[in-house]
């Protein structure tokens, strides 16, 4: 699902000792809260995992994985082994997504879709099993799916950050494009913070990149809004909550948070601090636990229970605060 940050972190040569303790001491914080476990995951080189998208049968994970700044891949992990298969190698960093069609049986995503030009491609969906391109629409800067198997959502792409960028739905069976509204065509800050719910709503930046909008995709009527922007929004499995990752800094260490909004953004729950730095966030298929990764910690993913420990508390708060 999603990536707030940029790869750049992870190259720092200077701080190479201070990155392998701090590797450890994250593990052992995020460990030492309740409710939180991990997975280790089996891959040679090993990766760095952004924009998690738990798969419909709950049984892996898809995640744009890096191995280093000039090669990404798709990448779908088992969640029970931690192998891994890779499913499209872009050859370049120009590649964002991927989201899981409704059915588990293919992805869509952005990515070159030529050798000779890695910086030059579009919205592809690709077969889940065996990476092959089944759909290469050669347009758009970012895609997630409906609930609907032959019906995506598009957002445009612009070189610039002075034209609005069209929200579209398209159907992959017929080719038709619906254009649904307008939005910031500054996509490297804000194209994670596209994300359709299972009752056809749909979280995206506003034209102007300062927030978040809320739209029905039926009728492009607003529904409501997150203000200010919020990164990695990511839908409820049933539709009656927003999660998503923000960022603070208290005593001069940064740390990232997990929150919740309803549906119309109106109400959120108290932060949940997780005292290091997030790069993907998303709900199982149950909506019981978060998958999420982060930052410096390569070949490993972590999960949030929201039934016990400082989940369940995440959980309590949203009630307290906005339950009807």
């Amino acid at each position: 699902m999603r990536s707030p940050f940029t790869y750049l972190h992870f190259l720092a040569l200077s701080s190479v000792i201070l990155v392998l303790g701090g590797c450890h001491r994250q593990d052992e914080y995020l460990l030492d809260l309740v409710g939180v476990s991990s997975l280790t995951v089996k891959n040679t080189p090993s990766m760095a995992f952004w924009e998690l998208a738990w798969s419909p049968d709950g049984r892996s994970v898809a995640a744009r994985a890096y191995e280093g700044w000039a090669n990404s891949t798709v990448t779908v992990i088992d969640l029970e082994t931690g192998k891994t298969h890779m499913v499209y190698e872009s050859g370049g960093d120009y590649l964002l997504g991927p989201e899981w069609s409704p059915d588990g049986q293919s992805l869509v995503f952005v990515a070159p879709t030529t050798k000779a030009n890695p910086r030059s491609g579009g919205v592809v969906v690709v077969d889940a099993q065996t990476g092959q391109i089944t759909h290469d629409l050669g347009f758009g800067g970012y895609a997630t799916w409906t609930a609907d198997p032959e019906r995506v959502i598009i957002l445009g792409f612009s070189s610039s950050c002075q034209k609005e960028v069209p929200i579209d739905e398209y159907n992959l069976t017929t080719g038709i494009t619906r254009t649904l509204g307008v939005t910031s065509p500054c996509l490297s800050a804000t194209a994670d913070s596209l994300d359709a719910s299972s009752d056809d709503k749909l979280v995206l930046p506003d034209k102007t990149g300062t927030k978040n909008q809320i739209l029905n995709i039926v009728d492009g009527i607003e529904l409501g809004k997150l203000n200010p922007l919020r990164a990695n929004t990511v839908w409820s499995p049933d539709g009656t909550m927003i999660a998503f990752i923000t960022s603070s800094t208290r005593n001069h260490q940064q740390g990232d948070q997990i929150m919740l909004a309803s549906e119309d953004g109106a109400c959120l729950s108290d932060p949940l601090s997780m005292g290091v730095q997030l790069y993907s966030l998303d709900w199982s298929p149950d909506g019981s636990r978060f998958i999420f990764s982060a930052r410096d910690k390569r070949n490993r993913l972590y999960f949030l229970n929201l039934t016990s420990g400082v989940g369940k508390e995440l959980m309590d708060s949203y009630r307290q605060r906005c339950a009807n």
